[in-house]
């Protein structure tokens, strides 16, 4: 890539999209132009970035045109409709749902672990939960030392795991109740695979659910033999 890339950012308007922004400034990330891109109930509306307003646009099948790198935040359905839209208008997307984490042909990288399969991507790259990064990340040392054949882990999840909307209610809540805590266990069970249980052997988990689920997709990211 020659030039500085065309940036697109999917789901802008969330909390993640706001935290890609910070992260491109703090790491001094060259843009020629970024590509605000949200819901309809969002387009219109402007963001700042660098000193400039940002006018944020509907996503649509013609959103990546002239687009060089796509960062997706909007879900996994949102994900699965327009990511294959953006490789093939000539973009490269890193996916930060669940959309595509357990597709064999799309690296899933934690850049700290095995950066090196970026090279293997078709258009699309995929990156693990949160809490299974931060999980992994201090683990890999260990794993290639001691090679570790299982993990049983209980994930605490905040509010902003959620989104931006969630996290502001949290803010100005002072009591979580008890049935928003039963929808969102259940919003997360249906949302990830069933897995009480992380085995490096079988990656899909052992049954019942929970958020420990998300630390099934560990063999894909720490290989049997460590390198």
């Amino acid at each position: 890539m020659k030039n500085d890339p065309v940036v697109a950012i999917v789901g802008v308007t969330g909390a993640v999209g706001a935290e890609f922004i910070a992260t491109m400034d703090k790491r001094n990330f060259r843009v020629s132009r970024l590509k605000a891109l949200a819901s309809a109930r969002s387009a219109g509306k402007t963001i700042d970035f660098r000193g400039q307003k940002v006018v944020i646009e509907e996503l649509n099948e013609r959103s990546f045109e002239g687009v060089d790198i796509a960062l997706f935040s909007a879900g996994g359905s949102i994900s699965r409709k327009f990511a294959p839209v953006a490789v093939r208008s000539g973009a490269i997307v890193v996916d930060n749902s669940s959309a595509f984490r357990m597709d064999p042909n799309v690296p899933l990288v934690i850049p700290e672990i095995n950066a090196r399969r970026i090279r293997e991507h078709k258009g699309i790259i995929a990156n693990p939960n949160c809490a299974a990064i931060t999980a992994l990340v201090p683990l890999w040392p260990i794993h290639r030392t001691n090679r570790i054949k299982r993990v049983i882990i209980a994930t605490y999840q905040a509010a902003s795991g959620a989104g931006a909307a969630a996290a502001g209610v949290a803010l100005s809540s002072p009591l979580c109740t008890a049935v928003g805590l039963r929808k969102k266990r259940r919003s997360m069970a249906a949302s990830s695979p069933s897995g009480r249980v992380c085995n490096a052997a079988n990656p899909r988990g052992t049954g019942g659910v929970g958020m420990a689920a998300r630390f099934c997709r560990m063999r894909r990211i720490m290989p049997r033999t460590a390198s």
